[in-house]
């Protein structure tokens, strides 16, 4: 969300799925989205039936890859070098549009000098894909009439996540795919309604509405004025900032809602002493966590699919009513609830509140969700923000101002171009950690597995540490061998299973079965300053025989 609402203002997706369905190309850039986001697939998937390319990059050659036309197998943390190679042979080659960049853009001129030393000899060796392949993706890209460049959590768990976000961002500037039917700049969100979360002020910068805390004092105003309460010009922790907060003295209490960093956090060697020596651990969730397990406090709450009312906004920025099907079972109650009641014992009485009066206060606080009535949310089955005067219905993409060039005050501010530096993963390998893990998801679970860990599913194995042929030949190691899996922080077992996905000196696990194998002893902490997103996506490890030989 940072990266976007840096450039544009709000941290959404520019398009709409039906746009990726029509788009002639589509770059999915560290995302395994067949696995990861199946749903959204199958819009890719309706796209490529029409004749549209599928171009790939992940380190991995993925699910998603074997859809693809190209796949791009990118060493592990050199996407900003990747995307500067492209945007130095479109620059090379004339095929920028020279149009939009003139009159929507700014900074080009800086951006285009920083570039200049990224020729694609120089791409090769840093990225590890070939040069030719490079100048056929760059060519493509530009050429294409609609593109879309979609991404996920390849690129944002690094250290460099918004400088990431940022390189991929001058790509859609500088070819004009942004701001016009069929063509966008699109993060596939994680986890449902994450977009959601972001977009009522879930982020420690922003009130709802993407509405900056600091820099729109006007904003701020009228949240005042709304809560009764003064508002502190100042920016709040991100979850990276609290750790460290935890280890200053400085965070003595967390109210921990639907999270469950106990097993989600990385270097939880490190992370889960810091939770357990808090003065208080409130948990409120669905199911016991094993973050619930050494809270002081659990608030059984009701499942936000089955159990309440309320909305839910996806990764196209569509806002979709959710509707109770079920009275939550035993003690649970509505999230909702469960505030106002702690807000009432405080001393603030909300009233009755429902989730139809939380929307409407947002109504009339966020712009960008000033028309979204609840009967029109049910009446289109869902709408884009912004809706409001000028999108009465919903936008459908976004950034369209941009195209007019001649009506300075409907375009509004310039997008600008980002100059980003190459900066390689936090932890090196060497020659005791010469394996590059990365971590991810299958399609058969979802995150920690507190939600799937429970259901059996025929596509789903144990957890293990996938390798290639390579490696497992030169470590000695056989197909479901038990092996010691160790970085700089921690060390798991695990079985191998050898992967025809993965190239010599790469191997992949996932976070979904801490309860046999906690995948995140292993990763480390270091994190992006903008975002707070720790590096999941680059472990250095070894891998070492056990006595005990094949499990």
């Amino acid at each position: 969300m940072v990266g976007l609402a840096t450039v544009f203002g709000a941290g959404g997706g520019t398009s709409s799925y039906e746009e990726v369905e029509n788009s002639d190309l589509i770059v999915l850039w560290g995302s395994n989205a067949r696995a990861a986001h199946p749903i959204f697939f199958h819009h890719v998937l309706r796209a490529l039936e029409r004749g549209a390319k599928l171009v790939v990059v992940d380190p991995r050659r993925t699910e998603s890859a074997a859809f693809g036309d190209l796949w791009l197998g990118i060493d592990v943390g050199t996407d900003i070098a990747l995307s500067n190679t492209i945007a130095r042979e479109i620059i090379a080659s004339d095929l920028q549009d020279q149009a939009f960049v003139a009159n929507a853009t700014e900074n080009f001129e800086e951006y285009a000098e920083s570039v200049e030393g990224w020729t694609l000899e120089r791409g090769e060796e840093v990225t590890g894909v070939p040069a030719d392949v490079i100048r056929e993706v760059a060519h493509t890209y530009a050429q294409a009439d609609r593109a879309q460049i979609c991404w996920t959590l390849g690129i944002t768990e690094h250290h460099t996540a918004v400088d990431n976000v940022l390189a991929l961002i001058n790509l859609g500037l500088l070819t004009g795919h942004v701001g016009k039917y069929g063509s966008g700049l699109n993060p596939l969100r994680g986890q449902n309604n994450v977009q959601g979360g972001g977009d009522m002020g879930a982020i420690p910068n922003k009130l709802p509405g993407f509405q900056d805390i600091v820099e729109d004092p006007e904003a701020r105003a009228r949240f005042e004025s709304s809560w009764g309460r003064p508002i502190m010009p100042q920016y709040g922790w991100h979850l990276t900032d609290m750790f460290h907060a935890m280890e200053r003295g400085e965070l003595t209490a967390i109210y921990c809602i639907g999270e469950n960093p106990v097993s989600s956090e990385a270097d939880a060697t490190h992370a889960t002493p810091l939770l357990e020596n808090l003065d208080t651990l409130i948990v409120q969730d669905i199911v016991m966590t094993k973050t619930a397990e050494i809270a002081d406090v659990i608030l059984p709450a009701s499942n936000a699919a089955f159990e309440s009312e309320g909305t839910v906004t996806n990764s196209e920025r569509r806002v979709q009513r959710v509707r109770k099907a079920l009275e939550p079972p035993g003690q649970a109650k509505d999230d909702i609830l469960i505030i106002a009641q702690l807000a009432r014992r405080l001393g603030h009485d909300w009233g009755e509140l429902t989730a139809f009066d939380a929307w409407e206060e947002l109504r009339s606080l966020s712009p960008m969700h000033a028309n979204m009535s609840w009967a029109l949310i049910e009446e289109r089955s869902g709408v884009q923000w912004p809706c409001n005067d000028e999108f009465p219905d919903g936008a459908q993409f976004l950034h369209a101002r941009l195209w007019a060039f001649d009506d300075r005050a409907r375009q509004g501010r310039k997008a600008p171009f980002s100059v980003v530096v190459d900066d390689p993963p936090v932890d090196l390998l060497s020659e005791e950690y010469p394996i590059r893990l990365t971590t991810g998801r299958r399609l058969d679970s979802f995150n920690t597995g507190v939600q799937t860990a429970g259901y059996t599913s025929p596509l789903r194995r144990p957890e293990s540490v996938e390798v290639s042929a390579a490696d497992a030949e030169a470590l000695g190691v056989v197909e479901g061998e038990r092996v010691r899996v160790s970085s700089r922080r921690g060390e798991v077992e695990a079985p191998v299973h050898i992967s025809s996905a993965l190239r010599r000196g790469l191997a992949f696990m996932t976070l979904h079965f801490p309860d046999e194998v906690e995948t995140n002893r292993l990763t480390i902490e270091a994190a992006d300053p903008k975002s707070g997103t720790a590096e999941f996506k680059a472990t250095a490890i070894r891998i070492d025989k056990l006595r005990a030989g094949v499990a």
